[in-house]
């Protein structure tokens, strides 16, 4: 029984799907640090599971999923509105859009680190969102930020005042 499980690393299980995740928010409710990197399978319904079934989350990481179409901001909502996430790591999910920003920012006060993919969808008012919230926030990684400019980039440097790895 894994109950008390705690870390979880799943990192290129390419055969995971969506039940996996089922299984693991039905018995690991202790379950505080999830990677599933490499899982091309999970869909937004998974990401449902854990936010119902893993409410102690505080590290996830979805990376280099580059077919992962089936997670898209209903999803990753779901997750951040239930789990007290401090570390998020998104670095191929393209669904990734100010709005989402917005509830990451609202959801997850504590977040220090956050890895974002490709991000062409991003704007200075996503920044702005992390900025007004999560001054906690020292770690940022952003790929290909063609909507943000210097000057947002210089206003989140201002307000989150821990950020000490900002990487575009």
């Amino acid at each position: 029984s894994c109950t008390q499980l705690k870390r979880l690393n799943l990192c290129n299980c390419t055969k995971l799907s969506d039940n996996g995740l089922l299984h693991i928010a039905q018995h690991c409710h202790q379950l505080e640090s999830l990677d599933v990197d490499f899982c091309s399978l999970i869909t937004d319904k998974g990401l449902c599971y854990l936010a119902k079934g893993c409410p102690r989350l505080r590290h996830f990481s979805l990376d280099e999923v580059f077919d992962a179409k089936f997670v898209t901001s209903l999803g990753l909502r779901a997750l951040v509105s239930s789990c007290p996430l401090t570390d998020l790591s998104l670095s191929s999910c393209m669904d990734v859009t100010d709005e989402l920003l917005k509830d990451i920012a609202e959801s997850c006060p504590d977040l220090e680190r956050l890895w974002l993919g490709e991000c062409g969808f991003l704007t200075d008012m996503g920044l702005s969102y992390l900025a007004e919230s999560c001054w906690r926030l020292s770690e940022l990684r952003l790929r290909s930020p063609s909507g943000i400019t210097v000057q947002g980039l210089e206003d989140l440097i201002k307000r989150c005042v821990r950020l000490g790895t900002f990487d575009p």
